[in-house]
């Protein structure tokens, strides 16, 4: 399951105003990108993506569904909502209850060998677990595996939050890419001195030139954002 926020409402720590074209092309990049890796995934039988975003389908494969929003209430609403379409709550006391991997879309680095190796370590643990962010305090994905149910706890602390509440700690290198999360500019300038900066800068630079593109056919001044060289 990809939560997912309207492409113009998201990565406010990163809107020099509430209108950036450039961030809200580089958000819904983001989301395209993180998708694709997951319905790349062997073991994903099926994506679902939750969101109150009307201007794209989602659908690049045939794993992918959307459910959306007309009256967003949050993250963990989104989830919440995204486990009830799923039918988590009336299968998790079956012999097999389905799995399902709740992951945020603004992971540039991820790939699919690590989503697969993230999975096996819970089947492992035969537990829900979370992955906490590259600094430790956040959270970038949830397991839920079965037993009891557990709400998410997204939000400030939400690592912290998400122990105290029953989730297991998926021990994931800090360099993961399940950890590493676009949220600040601070967070741009790091991954652009990391191995991954072609990646990223690609990704920058694909943002920009769509934005400046959109800004010139609505015969707007163009907005000279330098996404990949801010920090």
């Amino acid at each position: 399951m990809v939560p997912l926020r309207a492409f113009e409402q998201g990565k406010t720590r990163l809107r020099s105003s509430g209108h950036d074209p450039a961030v809200t092309e580089l958000a819904r990049l983001l989301a395209l990108r993180t998708i694709a890796v997951l319905e790349s995934v062997p073991e994903i039988s099926s994506v679902l993506v939750v969101t109150d975003e009307t201007g794209e389908s989602f659908a690049a494969s045939t794993k992918t569904s959307v459910l959306r929003e007309s009256r967003p209430a949050g993250l963990n609403t989104a989830v919440e909502r995204g486990l009830l379409e799923l039918g988590y709550g009336a299968r998790r006391a079956s012999a097999d209850p389905v799995r399902i991997l709740v992951l945020h879309a603004d992971l540039p680095l991820v790939e699919r060998g690590e989503v697969s190796d993230a999975l096996l370590a819970v089947e492992e643990l035969g537990a829900d677990a979370f992955v906490a962010d590259e600094s430790g305090a956040g959270t970038t994905a949830l397991a839920f595996f079965g037993g009891a149910f557990r709400a998410p706890r997204f939000g400030p602390g939400s690592a912290l939050l998400h122990r105290l509440h029953g989730f297991a700690s998926l021990d994931l290198p800090r360099e993961h890419g399940m950890r590493r999360d676009l949220d600040t500019w601070e967070q741009v300038s790091t991954y652009l001195r990391s191995p991954q900066q072609a990646a990223v800068g690609e990704l920058l630079a694909r943002a920009e030139r769509s934005a400046l593109a959109h800004e010139t056919r609505s015969e707007a001044s163009p907005a000279h954002l330098e996404l990949s060289s801010r920090s």
